[in-house]
């Protein structure tokens, strides 16, 4: 029985921790070690920036995201769009073409190659020394890119920025709404006590010298910030540089695209496997761990809590409560997945149902990684 105990505990302790306790972890370590405040000058010249957009089949965005980028307030004659279109079926080509915006640049690749390739084909034409990777689906506030360029004038050790995205949820997505709230407070915790382990995929900005050519496999809003720790830059978020992101709710579609990320995401890791030294990186690595490695080992320690928490239930209430709790939650996640209703449990069962699928595709992008299996090229999530 001391093993079967050992087992619950640890996997209880790992389940808390990777969800609630690395968040209070930061919450009092942002209030004990108190970062270098960084300096910008909003009246300073702006710099030339690069907006690099890679594409697939963005007919009903494409247009509207050039215009919200050249309706912002950042001086025109600064930007530099880049679409890469990843040879798109669609009139995502006709119409950057015909946009009629000379500071607009169309790259049509010739064949698919996924994000990460058509990236590394508009990179080559790029020269300025600051470039902000987006999606054609998210809309950005006004001064969002004004905001991310600033920290790197004065502030030669930022490598990257990643912007505060904002969730436009329905009903149907609350899980994945609290995601993103989520996920926003604890990378605004790291930024405080060290950098970033991974950017915004909606919305980054990072030094040019820092945007080298990646293999098609890895996830370079992932990979930028463990090349910039590499090179002794740090990664921040910047809460006042707000970008848009609709929520989905397709579920199968959302589905598929954590299994895409998360596998490319274990890829990536691996890709830069050293930053995972404690003794060498420090609180880098620490957030790595914590962020990264354990929530995607998370469905290991469900299993686990559940089938030791079998074992003790014998003459004991506390156990035979707790797997009741168990079941409770995983009968509320299947009632999350079918129904649709707004009430408290209807709520409670969304987010029960998020986590679910979030470490069920977390173990299919295990299982698809061990066996070689590496997603390059990506359907856009219709938003």
């Amino acid at each position: 029985m001391f093993f079967y105990k050992l087992i619950f505990t640890f996997s209880l302790f790992m389940i808390f921790y990777t969800y609630l306790g690395y968040y209070l972890t930061l919450f009092i370590f942002s209030i004990i070690i108190r970062s270098r405040p960084l300096i910008y000058k909003e009246e300073v010249e702006c710099p030339e920036v690069s907006i690099l957009i890679a594409a697939y089949n963005e007919e009903k965005n494409i247009y509207n995201k050039i215009e919200n980028i050249l309706s912002s307030n950042y001086p025109q004659n600064k930007l530099i769009i880049f679409v890469v279109s990843d040879a798109s079926t669609d009139q995502t080509n006709k119409i950057v073409s015909n946009c009629g915006y000379d500071n607009v640049n169309l790259i049509i690749s010739p064949k698919r190659q996924g994000k990460t390739i058509c990236e590394n084909l508009a990179l080559k034409q790029i020269s300025s020394e600051l470039v902000v990777f987006t999606d054609a689906s998210v809309m950005l506030e006004k001064n969002c890119i004004r905001n991310l360029a600033r920290h790197f004038q004065f502030n030669e050790e930022v490598g990257c920025v990643s912007t505060y995205d904002k969730s436009i949820e329905s009903d149907t997505n609350k899980g994945e709404g609290l995601y993103v709230k989520y996920e926003m407070a604890i990378r605004s915790f790291e930024s405080k006590l060290c950098s970033l382990v991974g950017l915004s995929g909606s919305c980054y900005a990072a030094r040019r010298q820092l945007c080298t050519e990646l293999p098609g496999y890895v996830t370079r809003d992932f990979a930028l910030p463990l090349i910039a720790m590499e090179r002794g830059f740090i990664s921040m978020d910047d809460p006042e540089a707000i970008c848009y992101v609709k929520a989905v709710d397709d579920s199968k579609r959302e589905f598929k695209r954590k299994v895409r990320t998360f596998t490319n995401g274990i890829s990536t890791l691996i890709y830069k496997s050293n930053l995972l030294n404690i003794f060498r990186y420090g609180r880098f690595s620490f957030i790595l761990w914590s962020h990264k490695v354990f929530r995607w080992l998370l469905p290991v320690f469900f299993v686990l809590l559940f089938l030791a928490n079998c074992f003790l239930i014998v003459n004991n209430s506390f156990y035979k409560f707790f797997l009741f709790c168990q079941i409770f939650f995983y009968f509320s996640a299947l009632f999350g997945g079918i129904c649709n209703s707004v009430n408290i449990f209807g709520k409670f069962s969304k987010i029960c149902h998020f986590v679910c699928m979030t470490n069920i595709a977390s173990i299919i992008a295990w299982y698809h990684f061990l066996h070689g299996k590496k997603w390059a090229t990506w359907e856009p999530t219709k938003r």
